[in-house]
């Protein structure tokens, strides 16, 4: 798979400067065959067939309890139409004495997790199977661990591990038949540390129930528990910021994190970056949206998960379905898979970029990565500029260059040129406020 796309790149940067600047051909959606797993590097997301797996997901959380079936299904098929290939879900209603759309609360007897009512998870069976038929995957949390407010925290602790224990056994069991199913489950401690014991508890029931099936934890700390790395039931992670105004995910968080997790080998574990400063709030921009996604992913991570207020579906969430950053990330997506992106690597040393380079840990910072054998190189520039970048960091004598728009999906020549130290090198419209993808490649024989 990785050596098909390095010829299909290689055919892309031969193309003759000639050729007029062109709308990004659409691409059809790759048909996944779930169940996914973890690559035998333990460093990105496959699926069955070991096809690498590009996690680009929806936080749709709310979707049980907030729509009709009907209403989920527009959901599921404006989000496909966008490039996503995964939802997050909330499977217990927001609030411990929350039903779902049609009346249907989650357990028999009030808040016990040892009586869970079928007629309510045969609906979150019609939600799994509806996905399915898209060849959408479904990430579903069952207990979602709020550190305030009422929430289900305070059940899932009075439920004790027992219950917590049964609860597992029942979701994995019943939904181990579906292979694009995958579980959420909150790895923050509280002050008192109680929370992993009893996440734990839950997890390994599933993980026993439904062996197939991962489990991605969720953090909001900046520096990972050291647990996280002991944890036999965590497939993979998923690292949460929610700031309304920037910054949030950036270099100065992803870097650090994606060094911090290396093992003697140079490979870092999986992990999910998502930025629920959702688009619709603030400053929380379509701009951004494109700038978390890329800085996500070429910051070594297997993906990205969108936040908007459909999340929580208001009256308007079909109209805030079609927000402009939402409908860039298929552009987003398209390009992303059209690299060997998993066998990519961030520039943690940050020297590919010198002139036109941003301050450390700014919103305007250049990220790149690189193809292990340094043949290769992918850049992301939040505005447009003019960047001088060091070949000497690649390894080649020949190279050639081509701009991507991540706001319309067309792609330029950038140039070719041989081997030297430096080049200069100007994305196509220099409007400040435009940001670009430049990859840059060895040009072939």
């Amino acid at each position: 798979m990785a050596s098909k796309k390095w010829i299909a790149l290689g055919c892309l940067l031969a193309v003759s400067t000639a050729l007029a600047p062109r709308q990004g051909t659409p691409q059809a959606f790759p048909l996944y065959h779930y169940p996914l797993r973890v690559s035998s590097d333990s460093t990105y997301l496959v699926d069955k067939t070991k096809r690498p797996f590009l996690l680009l997901a929806d936080a749709g959380w709310q979707l049980l309890s907030k729509v009709s079936f009907e209403d989920a299904l527009h959901y599921l098929d404006t989000r496909k139409k966008q490039a996503f290939n995964t939802v997050f879900i909330h499977l217990l209603p927001p609030t411990p004495s929350g039903k779902n759309f049609y009346g249907q609360k989650p357990f028999l007897k009030k808040e016990n997790f040892s009586t869970p009512n079928p007629a309510y998870f045969d609906y979150v069976e019609r939600i799994i199977k509806a996905a399915q038929s898209r060849n959408m995957q479904v990430g579903l949390a069952p207990g979602w661990l709020e550190k305030y407010g009422q929430d289900w925290l305070e059940v899932q602790y009075q439920n004790g591990k027992t219950s917590n224990r049964a609860y597992g056994a029942y979701l994995g069991k019943r939904f181990a038949k579906y292979p694009n199913v995958l579980w959420i489950l909150n790895e923050d401690a509280d002050e008192e540390g109680a929370e992993v014991p009893i996440q734990a508890a839950l997890a390994e029931s599933l993980k026993q129930a439904a062996p197939r099936q991962l489990i991605m934890s969720l953090t909001t700390s900046p520096v990972f528990p050291e647990s996280l790395s002991t944890k036999k039931w965590r497939d993979f992670s998923m690292y949460v910021t929610y700031e309304p105004d920037p910054p949030a995910i950036g270099p100065a968080e992803v870097l650090p994190l994606y060094a911090q997790a290396l093992d003697e080998e140079g490979h870092a574990p999986p992990r999910l970056w998502a930025d629920f400063g959702q688009e619709d709030e603030t400053s929380a921009t379509a701009h951004r949206v494109r700038r978390q996604a890329y800085w996500s992913v070429l910051g070594g991570g297997v993906g990205y998960c969108y936040g908007s207020q459909v999340c929580r579906f208001p009256p308007d969430w079909k109209k805030l379905m079609l927000l402009e950053g939402a409908d860039d990330l298929k552009h987003f997506y398209a390009t992303l898979r059209g690299l060997p992106w998993e066998m990519m690597r961030p520039d943690t040393s940050c020297e590919l970029v010198q002139k036109g380079q941003a301050y450390w840990g700014s919103e305007d910072y250049i990220l790149g990565s690189f193809l292990s054998n340094r043949k290769m190189a992918a850049l992301y520039l939040p505005s447009a500029r003019e960047i001088d970048v060091h070949l000497s960091e690649l390894n080649g004598n020949r190279f050639n260059a081509v701009w991507y728009s991540p706001r319309t999906g067309k792609r330029w020549l950038a140039g070719q040129f041989p081997a030297q130290p430096v080049v200069s090198l100007a994305p196509p419209d220099l409007r400040p406020d435009w940001d670009w993808v430049l990859i840059i490649g060895t040009a072939p024989h």
